[in-house]
């Protein structure tokens, strides 16, 4: 593996909120299976399961269309105070309602809202991680942490008010973070994307297009797998809270360290082998104990939503619409709720094993046959001395779209940082964000240092042309 390049900056800060906001999101998660257990029969709260994750995929969505329909920033932080304040209701409502219809409303309200902040998390960690050295370690070594802590507070602390008052608080510091003292930019409105030329443009659509055909897939093989062996073979009996889960941390990591090998190059097709093992331990299960079938079973399921969560994350940014695509893997929980719903009413052994493979062999041939490749760069032109001078550039230095256009800004005009960022739309803060990561790419130091390299760049280019 290349070395990789993990600093104590902005990402790094990105990946420890991250980890707190899976934490909470892990919690509430907790919260409402119990709520839906004190209030329902067995067969009840396992559907009701599957409708409060697939409200998290909803909640997803809900914050793509916030950041479309309310683009300034007043209305975004208004926004986020009433739906932080609905959600700390909603966990008390789970807590304190003697009513099942409040209980069961409360629950499924705070599934929706905490989709909706982690829709504004993964967008700006596919902004702020956007194809850096680490970046996918870093995101599958944060998630394996975020569940490792997940299973020492149920398993340590199983009181459901010791796991509110520690939800509470948590949701205190995420509050102060974003609210009060907002070191992520969450209501910014970071720069637009860049178009690189149409071909390009079709490249990233059909990229999307072959990675949510696989997403399905690969959502539908895992609903089958969690339903059938939960409902069907272990009746029912399983704690999804046994160390087995430790499992899907490793998969998490595993899957994040195969996205920094060859630069993602063989990323897809790792990411699909780490499925063969549950599809073998489904074949093979009543030779199996069931310690053995649940840490497989976990494992592919961290490798499949590492894959899943990285993949559109990656694309995200090449795309027109960063913020509906960033959490988009999340969304297919509202898919996986309804397939849930088929499956649990019937579905044989053999129907199962069947469907499965079918499920592996399509999404196979959609990964290698149809190019999937998350990780794709613009490919050089053999005329590239033909090109524009600052996309040459830019290409030359690995500046992504935004940095361009933070570049261009800085070239063609001698205004200062402020009217700078007041012309992009952006603060200060995230505008120097851009400016320190372009110096960092060009090997400068000051604004003239980088106007200097670039004009030097160009005269080399020029130079090696005529040759």
């Amino acid at each position: 593996m290349s070395k990789m390049e993990i600093k104590w900056d902005g990402r790094m800060k990105l990946i420890l909120f991250y980890i707190l906001f899976y934490f909470v999101n892990a919690v509430t998660i907790s919260l409402e299976n119990d709520t839906f257990r004190r209030w329902m029969t067995s067969e009840e709260a396992s559907v009701m399961h599957y409708i409060a994750v697939g409200m998290v995929g909803a909640g997803t969505l809900l914050f793509a269309l916030s950041r479309r329909l309310f683009p300034k920033v007043g209305e975004r932080r208004v926004i986020m105070a009433v739906l932080i304040l609905t959600y700390i209701l909603g966990i008390l409502g789970m807590l304190l309602s003697i009513h099942r219809i409040g209980a069961i409303t409360c629950a499924v309200m705070a599934g929706i809202l905490s989709g909706f902040l982690g829709g504004a998390v993964y967008y700006f960690l596919a902004i702020m991680l956007e194809g850096k050295r680490g970046s996918s370690f870093l995101f599958g070594a944060g998630t394996g942490i975020g569940i490792l802590l997940q299973y020492i507070l149920w398993n340590t602390l199983k009181l459901k008010w010791v796991m509110a008052g520690i939800l509470l608080i948590l949701f205190v510091i995420v509050t102060y973070k974003i609210l009060i003292k907002p070191e992520l930019d969450f209501f910014e409105n970071p720069l637009p994307f860049a178009k690189e030329d149409a071909g390009w443009e079709r490249t990233v659509r059909k990229q999307l297009i072959l990675l949510i055909i696989v997403a399905l897939c690969y959502e539908t093989y895992f609903c089958l797998s969690d339903v059938y062996l939960v409902q069907a073979f272990f009746k029912g009996t399983i704690n999804s809270y046994a160390w087995p889960l430790l499992l899907r941390a490793v998969g998490f990591l595993c899957c994040g360290l195969f996205a920094e090998l060859r630069k993602g190059k063989y990323f897809t097709v790792l990411a699909f082998c780490g499925l063969l093992p549950n599809l073998l331990a489904s074949l093979s299960m009543r030779g199996l104990s069931s310690g053995v079938i649940l840490s497989v079973f976990y494992f592919s399921v961290g490798v499949q939503e590492c894959f899943l969560a990285l993949s559109f994350m990656a694309l995200a940014v090449r795309s027109k619409h960063t913020e509906i695509w960033a959490g988009f893997a999340k969304v297919f929980y509202l898919y996986e709720a309804g397939w849930a719903f088929w499956v649990n009413k019937e579905l044989g052994e053999k129907e199962f094993m069947a469907i499965q493979i079918l499920l592996l062999i399509l999404s196979l041939l959609v990964c290698v046959m149809g190019g999937l490749d998350v990780f794709l760069r613009p490919q050089e032109s053999k005329r590239q001395e033909k090109r524009d001078p600052l996309e040459s550039f830019a290409m030359q230095k690995g500046l992504t779209p935004r940095e361009k256009e933070v570049l261009l800004e800085l070239l063609n005009s001698e205004d200062n940082m402020k009217e700078l960022a007041a012309r992009l739309f952006l603060s200060e803060r995230v505008l120097y964000r851009y400016v320190k990561s372009i110096h960092e790419k060009t090997g400068t130091s000051s604004r003239a240092g980088l106007v200097k390299e670039y004009y030097e760049s160009r005269i080399q280019s020029d130079v090696n042309a005529d040759k």
